[in-house]
């Protein structure tokens, strides 16, 4: 039989790659199989691996910050002590010693389900079709053949023969070309309870034959029949061996075969189960989004063996709307439409967090974090929006807006930690809040429909348009500044270059400002293209990141461009615009301050990337950016400050007063001035002997 086409030949040493630098959060759910590899069950879904080692009460998530190549699993099969995962146009492999992954081309709308591998051969089955991947010892060429049977299920393998479950009954084949009828031993149709056959098993030198119409066997040439007595249906979905007995799924209920007969597994009659699998002692059992685990060592009263839900550590959603870290290494995440609860991410650990019901709380698009320790979270709502702020207490206050249309789109905290909000609806669209819980409104004569808010390190407040292409800054003396942009484009971030440039990306490229006046429009850096940003910020060490859907993240270090995908780790590229009210780009970047962690947001799960190479400060360059200045007798701080150097305060006639302190925060520090007089002072960085930097600040009673 003559092949379709011969896709390409890649070798595998070129696919292994590191993903040390990242550390993924999905929402694990939308199961799919499960399979007994070793001292392991694994899971496999739409969201990464679980996989579970018997024996423990927990399971481990491997998503492609451990090597696999997406997050998204169609199907797994596993030959010897390999695992081979099979993806939307790649696969992903396993072995004791690494994870590595195979590309292969496949045509739009092919839409690969099943995985199966033999001697030296990975078969693949889609609608129409069976791609064959070759392995000769060194690479992998793939082929694409008509499928003579429809799709395969799974195929067993006997030396040199597979037995394979198809849409057209089951087939003995030669195994190295099961796609040429003519190498056909048998075929088996009519014969069987009904020709679409789920699964093939083997067990005591006879095939079990699971089909949508009950159980057939095989045996020296004849096919038996396992009677359906008693079964609320006859569509067998999932079939294995646990402990040498035949388990099967019916109508989402558990049943083992003694006797040639069914039965019911009493300990899952009450759950509903799609997949079972199970070794020794351990049976673990799942559905769309719950794991249940059978230990048959432990009895309850009644002689029934204890049945416990594993909880992996997981996400509430994997549509996240906009994310942001505090001062004490807390990401925060909200999920925009998609739910009224929000996650908190410190270390390895997922805290959900619902928000109190009595106000509307159910789209949350816009986070901050004030230096006291408070999140504040702004809540997108037609006409009833507003904002909670949760103290230390994890008391929820509720502040409403002081506008007829308050809907609130985005919320910042300045350098001295006074909170901005910019009100979508209004056409007087700023607000900032007072200590005395009061609004001050500034009138924003340009536009209105603004969504993104920044403020820059001079205190200027820029704001973005949806879909208008404007944008405005309220500069720190009260002057507005307003820039057209291309056509009705939609600002989806700011990035703040330098002390006088600032990039405004939108779809159609990047407006640079420079000097709070000019203004150039470009559409590529250095060959890459800028047409499509989700979203766009730097790091404290001026790193620039800038998040392309489909493309990944691209990052500005030290004049190089770095590129990380899916391949690197990176959890996925999934990004775009929130649904709920009008369609608002992510907010998928936050920096970790205290740890020095970069999180990047998608809408398969968050990653968190760190590196000490490119989180490093050049000791030559310090600049001294002191907040709040002026301060009225409290703390001030000053971030970015490399190891090794000391700031130290002067009165303007020279006489010392202290020296900063460090926080928890890494390269901050800090110092009380409540006892110093009001005044103007100095800080100086010194390296050695060597001044290296200096600024002033002053000390008030207002």
């Amino acid at each position: 039989m003559k092949k379709i086409s011969l896709f390409f030949v890649l070798s595998l040493s070129l696919l292994l790659h590191v993903s040390a630098n990242w550390k993924n959060f999905v929402r694990f759910s939308y199961f799919n199989k499960e399979t007994v590899l070793d001292s392991s069950i694994f899971i496999s879904s739409e969201s990464g691996l679980g996989k579970y080692t018997l024996h423990s009460d927990s399971i481990n998530i491997l998503t492609t910050d451990c090597g696999i190549n997406s997050n998204k699993i169609i199907d797994m099969n596993k030959y010897f002590s390999s695992l081979y995962l099979l993806h939307d146009s790649s696969i992903s492999i396993i072995t004791p010693e690494s994870t590595y992954s195979i590309p292969f081309p496949i045509q739009t709308g092919i839409n690969p389900q099943h995985i199966s591998k033999t001697n030296d051969k990975i078969y693949i089955s889609t609608e129409s079709s069976i791609i064959s991947g070759d392995f000769n010892g060194i690479i992998y060429q793939f082929s694409s053949y008509p499928s003579p049977f429809g799709k395969f299920r799974n195929i067993l393998l006997y030396g040199d023969t597979a037995v394979i479950a198809s849409d057209s009954g089951l087939i003995f084949s030669q195994a190295n070309a099961i796609w040429d009828s003519t190498t056909w031993y048998k075929h088996f149709k009519s014969e069987l309870n009904s020709a679409h056959v789920n699964k093939v098993i083997f067990k005591d030198r006879k095939l079990y034959i699971a089909t949508d119409k009950g159980m057939n066997t095989y045996y020296n040439n004849f096919i038996g029949n396992i009677p359906n007595t008693g079964l609320p249906d006859s569509n067998i979905t999932y079939l294995t061996t646990i402990n040498n007995t035949i388990y099967s799924v019916i109508a989402n209920r558990v049943y083992y075969l003694e006797n040639n007969m069914w039965n019911i597994y009493t300990p899952l009659s009450g759950h509903s189960i799609e997949f079972i699998e199970g070794k020794d002692s351990t049976i673990i059992a799942s559905n769309s989004g719950t794991i249940y685990k059978v230990d048959m060592t432990e009895k309850d009263s009644s002689g029934n063996p204890i049945i416990t839900n594993i909880t992996p550590i997981t996400l509430i959603n994997n549509n996240i709307a906009a994310i942001n870290t505090d001062n004490r290494g807390k990401l925060y995440i909200l999920y925009g439409p998609y739910s009224s609860r929000m996650d908190i991410i410190q270390g390895d650990s997922i805290e959900h967090y619902q928000f109190t019901a009595g106000y509307p709380t159910s789209n949350g698009y816009s986070i901050a974090c004030d230096r006291t320790g408070r999140t504040w979270v702004g809540f997108w709502s037609i006409s009833d929006s507003g904002i909670v702020c949760i103290d230390t207490n994890k008391n929820e206050h509720w502040y409403k807006i002081p506008s007829n249309a308050p809907v609130v789109s985005d919320i910042k905290f300045d350098k001295k930690n006074r909170l901005w909000l910019l009100n979508y609806s209004d056409y007087s669209n700023l607000f900032m809040l007072n200590t005395d819980s009061t609004w001050i409104k500034y009138n924003n004569g340009y536009t209105e429909w603004m969504y993104r808010i920044y403020i820059d390190r001079h205190n200027d407040v820029w704001l973005g348009s949806y879909h208008i292409g404007e944008a405005s800054c309220l500069d720190s003396n009260g002057v507005w500044h307003k820039y057209t942009l291309t056509g009705s484009a939609t600002v989806s971030g700011f990035a703040e270059i330098n002390d006088t440039t600032m990039y405004i990306a939108t779809e159609n490229g990047i407006y640079i400002v420079t000097n709070l006046t000019d203004i150039e429009h470009v559409t590529q850096l250095d060959n890459i293209n800028l047409t499509n940003i989700t979203d766009i910020t730097t790091d404290p060490y001026n790193n620039l990141w800038i998040a392309i859907p489909n493309e990944g993240i691209y990052m500005h270090h030290n004049g190089v461009w770095q590129h990380f995908s899916t391949n690197d780790g990176l959890v996925s590229t999934n990004f775009g615009t929130v649904g709920g009210g009008i369609k608002k780009p992510q907010k998928l970047f936050a920096f970790d301050k205290k740890n020095n962690f970069m999180y990047i947001a998608s809408f398969d799960g968050i990653s968190r990337f760190y590196n000490d190479s490119m989180f490093v400060l050049p000791d030559n360059n310090v600049k001294l950016h002191i907040y709040p200045n002026p301060v009225n007798h409290g703390k001030i701080y000053i971030d970015l400050i490399p190891d090794g150097i000391t700031v130290s305060i002067y009165s303007v006639s020279g006489k010392f007063m202290g020296k900063f302190a460090n926080t928890d925060i890494k390269s901050q520090l800090y110092y009380d001035t409540s006892t110093m007089p009001p005044g103007i002072y100095y800080a100086v960085a010194i390296k050695g002997n060597r001044r290296i930097a200096i600024t002033k600040f002053a000390v008030t009673d207002k």
